[in-house]
């Protein structure tokens, strides 16, 4: 973060900078213009270089439900490689964040959305605890909102798959096309993105139990988000295994749509936050085994029809029938690209808690590195953190 002593004067250097890049990048944001459009472009000639600084991601879609975040949806460059100030690896609220903050000091920025765009919250149903909303904002049309605030600001997406980080050897990070040096070479596809910045806002993503019949039923039944498939089991028989967060929120989310919702727990309470507990024990379709773990997951053939479940105090299985089963036991974060870079704790977070490392010009955001809150507004705070250091890291260096 900036130090007090010093954050003014290096917004004021920027100052100038700034006008000048919003006066030479022009982007329309007026939401009227964009109800009918997607949300960001599908463009092959808007990809950022250093002879081409274009800032427009495209428009927003205004129905939720029709929130697109395949990759035709996103901007797809040209086997091209690509120069900037920032490039953020995640597009959740994390990476987001750092890219608005990032943008908004005249710096070229390219984030890389991956393979799930736009974060966990694509997959959660009401969110009641981002500041600024009265009323509970759906998880999709949130990251919406974010990307297409990003996008006012000049910065680009691109729904590509980063393969490697490489950091280039100091003195040689001067390209053919430019005579500023880079500090990182973003590996995706057959293209490089050489940027001075990195910012990983990678996230986590689901856990699974590991059975056999889970891998297998996966998309016949079996699911890890509610949001995305709760509408094919109207007025039937969903098991909810898990007893945090997630697990309440899905059954919850569930009751509204299924017959009847079995949350399976292998505990006898909940680690849900209290509200949740309250909502969810409100509700009359909804069943609970205590002290029980999912053994195995059956079918007809084509289908789930019947679960496995094992009491974990005298080992006696029973069944259950059910037309779908929802594993929601929680996420292991996505920091394998910087497992060989940086250290990492037993559970495959970043170690340090903090979103500077010690290889100079690279930070981490959000869920790759906090283990302990994991909630989308630490995760936009950390971005701000990372994006703000960085800023000033490029500020003290002259980069």
């Amino acid at each position: 973060m900036f130090d007090s002593n010093n954050s003014n004067d290096i917004q004021s250097s920027n100052l100038n900078s700034a006008n000048n890049f919003e006066k030479e990048n022009k982007v329309s944001c007026n939401k009227n213009d964009n109800l009918s459009s997607n949300l960001l472009n599908n463009s092959d000639d808007k990809h950022l270089s250093k002879d081409n600084n274009s800032n427009n991601v495209g428009n927003s879609n205004d129905n939720m439900r029709n929130f697109d975040c395949s990759e035709n949806s996103l901007n797809n460059t040209n086997e091209k490689n690509l120069y900037c100030d920032f490039c953020i690896i995640g597009a959740g609220p994390a990476g987001l964040t750092a890219s608005i903050y990032a943008a908004r000091a005249a710096k070229n920025v390219v984030v890389f959305s991956g393979s799930t765009p736009f974060g966990q919250l694509m997959n959660t149903y009401d969110v009641e605890n981002y500041p600024g909303f009265a009323t509970p904002i759906q998880g999709p049309q949130l990251m919406k909102d974010m990307a297409e605030q990003a996008k006012c600001v000049g910065v680009q997406i691109i729904a590509k798959q980063v393969d490697k980080i490489d950091i280039l050897k100091k003195k040689s990070q001067k390209t053919e096309s430019s005579d500023e040096e880079y500090k990182f070479c973003i590996l995706y596809g057959k293209s490089k993105c050489y940027s001075k910045i990195c910012i990983v806002t990678t996230g986590a993503t689901p856990k699974w139990l590991g059975l056999k019949s889970e891998e297998r039923l996966k998309g016949r039944g079996v699911s890890s988000c509610a949001t995305c498939d709760g509408a094919f089991f109207k007025n039937l028989t969903v098991v909810v295994v898990g007893g945090g967060n997630t697990a309440v929120e899905e059954a919850i989310y569930l009751s509204n749509i299924a017959k009847k919702v079995i949350l399976v727990h292998r505990r006898n309470t909940l680690r849900a936050e209290a509200i949740l507990q309250k909502k969810l024990f409100a509700l009359n379709n909804v069943e609970f085994y205590w002290n029980f773990t999912l053994s195995d997951i059956f079918d007809d053939g084509s289908f789930v029809n019947e679960v496995e479940i094992e009491n974990v105090q005298n080992m006696k299985k029973q069944r259950i029938a059910a037309d779908g089963v929802f594993i929601a036991i929680g996420h292991a974060p996505q920091t394998s690209l910087v497992k060989e870079i940086l250290t990492l704790d037993e559970y495959g977070y970043v170690k340090g808690g903090q979103v500077k490392t010690h290889i100079d010009g690279l930070y981490v955001a959000g869920d790759v590195v906090d283990s302990v809150y994991r909630q989308a507004v630490t995760a936009a705070a950390q971005g701000c953190m990372a994006a703000i250091d960085a800023l000033k890291f490029l500020s003290i260096n002259e980069i």
